[in-house]
C-alpha cells in the first residue's frame, strides 16, 4: 500500500493513526528511507506482515501500534521487520500473529551491506485461544515472537511482555538465532 525508497533527504515520513484491515500484502515498505514513524494504527485480519523497513534504515520508530490477527498466511514473513540503525520498536501490542512479531536483522543466507541496531522495548505479545488451538495449521516451525536474525550490529531487548504463545517446535518467545551478535 505504502512504499518509499531512498527518501534519504527527508525530514520525516510519518504513518500515523490508519486502519489496515483484510490486506493480503505488505502495508508499508520503507527501502533506504530515514526517520520513519510508523505509530498509533491499527491492523486486524492482514495476512501478510505490516511494516517492513529495510537497506540500511536510519531512526526507523514503530510505537503504540496494535495488531490483531495478521501475519497468518503461513510465510515466514514477520509483521514488523526492521533493518537499519537506531531504531525503536516499543509499546505495540500484537496478538495472534503468524511467524514471528517482532523481527530484526539480516538472514544469514543474505550478503551482509548495513549495521543494524536499535532497542525493542516495552512490547506485549499473545495468542488467544483462537491461534492456540490451530497453532499447527497457522506457523512454520522456526521463529519467535521476537526474532533477531543472524547478522545483526547490536539490539537491546528489554521489558517486554510475552505470554500466552506457543508453536510447534522450534518456536520460542525470543529467539537469537545462529551468529546473532551484540544482543543485551
Amino acid at each position: 500500500l505504502i512504499q518509499s525508497s531512498e527518501c534519504k533527504l527527508a525530514k520525516g515520513q510519518n504513518i500515523m493513526n490508519n486502519s489496515f484491515i483484510y490486506l493480503k500484502s505488505l502495508a508499508v515498505h520503507a527501502n533506504a528511507t530515514d526517520n520513519v514513524t510508523f505509530s498509533d494504527n491499527r491492523a486486524k485480519h492482514c495476512s501478510s506482515g505490516l511494516l517492513r523497513s529495510l537497506n540500511n534504515c536510519k531512526n526507523t520508530k514503530v510505537l503504540n501500534n496494535r495488531f490483531e490477527q495478521c501475519g497468518t498466511g503461513l510465510t515466514n514473513i514477520p509483521l514488523v521487520q526492521t533493518i537499519g540503525t537506531n531504531f525503536l520498536v516499543k509499546g505495540n501490542i500484537l496478538s495472534d500473529f503468524g511467524y514471528s512479531g517482532l523481527n530484526s536483522g539480516v538472514y544469514w543466507g543474505d550478503e551482509m551491506k548495513y549495521r543494524c541496531s536499535g532497542i525493542i522495548e516495552d512490547n506485549e505479545l499473545y495468542y488467544t485461544n483462537l491461534t492456540l488451538d490451530n497453532i499447527e495449521k497457522l506457523t512454520l516451525i522456526d521463529s519467535g515472537a521476537i526474532y533477531i536474525a543472524t547478522q545483526n550490529h547490536k539490539t537491546i531487548i528489554r521489558n517486554n511482555y510475552i505470554h500466552d504463545y506457543a508453536g510447534i517446535w522450534d518456536y520460542r518467545g525470543i529467539f537469537l538465532d545462529d551468529g546473532a551478535n551484540n544482543c543485551q
